[in-house]
């Protein structure tokens, strides 16, 4: 409990405020207004994403700095995503993809950002396969 205890004392006032007024009930709209008055603050990002709760980690990746989102950081998300169960972990990474990952034109190549365990092996090699067959029906 000491533990603990340090790391909730460690948190900025700012972070604490945010989490008393969210919780499991609290609407997706409301973490997505929460995050427009905030706009871009990456550290406090960083510190809801450490709480390993679900809602402040939705609310985190609204607010993450892109610029600052390195491969080995977006390796480390996708690890912690991992400990969530199913439905949060796929909600998680939809909204990192859709909201961080996607709109920036110089992102690592979209293969190498899937979250691990998520595309079936086979995937690419199906797609291959499906656009050499249009290929030939096209000739």
């Amino acid at each position: 409990m000491n533990e603990n205890n340090e790391k909730e004392m460690k948190r900025s006032k700012k972070a604490e405020q945010i989490l008393q007024g969210i919780n499991n009930n609290t609407k997706l709209g409301d973490l997505r207004k929460i995050a427009k008055d905030i706009k871009k603050d990456h550290a406090l990002a960083m510190e809801l994403w450490s709480t390993k709760e679900y809602m402040p980690r939705l609310l985190a990746i609204l607010i993450m700095d892109k610029k600052l989102l390195s491969e080995e950081l977006l390796n480390k998300l996708d690890d912690d995503m991992l400990t969530h169960p199913f439905n949060e972990r796929n909600y998680l990474m939809d909204w990192l993809l859709a909201n961080q990952l996607m709109k920036d034109k110089k992102t690592i190549a979209l293969d190498e950002m899937v979250s691990k365990g998520c595309t079936p092996n086979y995937l690419p090699e199906f797609i291959a396969i499906e656009v050499s067959k249009r290929q030939i029906s096209v000739k």
